[in-house]
């Protein structure tokens, strides 16, 4: 059984829809007037995803959408991520960012803070419990859902030595759940006041050095 992956034709899988997920933040974005996304992510399979699922909703939109649009951070230590990070937003500065993973998010959430970017809307892929303390928006994945289909397919098989039908292949519709971290450009007034201006976690000095 695979479980957010499906590299074996033959085995079971159960996996989250993460082109959807992305077409969900960019349409969220775009509704708030954002044309300058950025999505940051590792290096690692589901990437591919996320970006085809980011480009097609942006080309939807009639939205530019280039390399300018993707930071894919390698696997580096937490001060070079972060670096890459500030290097990526001043270069160019996006109205926007969809970041994947708690971790990640966090980090960014940092950077932003240091280069006091607090107008810079963001998406988080991951309904973390730092997300929700935070009043991040969020692309969630239903891990009830894909729990109990996971269960349920285990039982069967555990129950049928001689299955003989086709391997299960299953993808799961992530869903948006809003927040207060998306709010129209800073330069857009004629969306001033409709909605309270983000705040991002406030962090200790210590945890990170400030970037010159």
């Amino acid at each position: 059984m695979q479980i957010f992956v499906d590299f074996y034709p033959d085995f079971d899988s159960f996996t989250v829809d993460d082109a959807l997920g992305a077409e969900l933040a960019i349409q969220e974005f775009a509704a708030y007037g954002h044309k300058k996304v950025l999505l940051i992510d590792t290096e690692n399979p589901i990437f591919e995803k996320r970006r085809e699922g980011m480009t097609r909703a942006m080309q939807k939109l009639g939205l530019p959408c280039s390399e300018e649009n993707f930071l894919v951070l390698p696997d580096a230590d937490l001060r070079e991520k972060q670096r890459r990070i500030a290097e990526v937003v001043k270069k160019s500065s996006p109205t926007a960012i969809l970041s994947v993973t708690n971790n990640l998010t966090q980090n960014v959430a940092r950077v932003l803070q240091e280069l006091g970017r607090s107008d810079i809307s963001l998406i988080m892929y991951d309904d973390s419990e730092w997300a929700q303390l935070n009043e991040l928006t969020t692309i969630s994945h239903p891990f009830i859902e894909m729990t109990q289909l996971i269960q349920s397919t285990l039982f069967k098989n555990l129950t049928n030595d001689t299955r003989t039908d086709a391997p299960i292949k299953q993808s799961i519709q992530p869903v948006l759940v809003r927040r207060k971290s998306v709010t129209p450009p800073s330069d857009d007034m004629s969306y001033r006041g409709r909605r309270n201006f983000r705040r991002y976690p406030v962090f200790k000095r210590s945890d990170y050095q400030p970037f010159r």
